[in-house]
């Protein structure tokens, strides 16, 4: 097969279709497959996001210890829940909208507020 013409086409540049502004530089994100959540690093704080609903699922700070539930379309806060460490590990079950949250040999479970 040989070439037989050049063909130069000019694209347009594409858009995202959804932005969502945080409050300093995002440093990483890491997508969690289980949950479907994109965890966001910034300099002073780990957030869940939920690209789907536009929320953020909790978020945790150097000075605080919370999980936090914001919607990120009014910044309003949503939920916050007192949590014991700055890596929890958790599951939401997007049905109920039940958090179970585990601390060391506990399994704690937190209803939709």
């Amino acid at each position: 097969m040989f070439l037989t013409g050049l063909y130069i086409g000019v694209f347009a540049q594409r858009q995202p279709d959804n932005v969502s502004k945080f409050d300093s530089k995002i440093q990483s994100i890491t997508l969690d497959n289980l949950t479907g959540n994109i965890i966001v690093k910034e300099a002073n704080k780990v957030s869940a996001f939920n690209p789907v609903s536009n929320l953020v699922e909790w978020t945790v700070t150097d000075e605080t210890n919370f999980l936090v539930k914001v919607n990120k379309a009014t910044g309003a806060e949503v939920d916050k829940i007192a949590i014991d460490n700055t890596k929890p590990i958790y599951e939401i079950d997007f049905v109920t909208d039940n958090l179970y949250y585990v601390n060391n040999n506990e399994l704690r479970i937190f209803s939709k507020k």
